[in-house]
């Protein structure tokens, strides 16, 4: 396995871990405070067990991975003078910053489906779109078309 397998892999457990631990402490917490989603009335019953399941629980992930990959990708950005890693974390951020506002929405305006489906769908298509030209702007080498076989050094072009 190269070295940049084993960075990823180990970000990935390191990432798991650390939002199930964020995850432990934050769900009681957002149910403390009673930040649990309300369910209309209108739609199958066995909707109505998911009453009170905590919005923002995103944040865990966010968190999570954040974490990880600023550990584990902060040494290798900052040696390689790489932007990547930077233009991965704004994505990451935009993306939450969507999850945000949809349960933003649902919690304190009161409104329980937060943004429609095409609010959600153009700002994640906006963000792919900025992280897409973010990256070959970068370096224009990320639109090329080869696959890399996970594990092995072979690509397919």
């Amino acid at each position: 396995m190269t070295p940049e397998w084993m960075v990823l892999c180990g970000s990935a457990v390191t990432a798991f871990f650390l939002s199930f631990i964020v995850g432990h402490f934050l769900i009681p917490k957002l149910r403390k405070i009673k930040m649990g989603q309300k369910i209309l009335e209108i739609g199958p019953r066995w909707h109505k067990s998911k009453e009170g399941t905590p919005t923002m629980g995103g944040i865990m992930f966010i968190v999570g991975s954040l974490v990880s990959s600023l550990a584990f990708g902060l040494s290798y950005a900052i040696r390689g003078n790489d932007m990547t890693m930077l233009v991965i974390w704004g994505m990451m951020l935009l993306y939450g910053a969507i999850g945000f506002m949809d349960d933003y929405i649902k919690f304190v305006k009161k409104r329980n489906k937060g943004l429609s489906a095409n609010q959600k769908l153009v700002m994640q298509f906006a963000v792919a779109g900025a992280f897409l030209f973010a990256l070959y702007s970068i370096s224009p080498d990320f639109a090329r078309t080869a696959v890399r076989i996970p594990f092995t050094d072979t690509s397919i072009e």
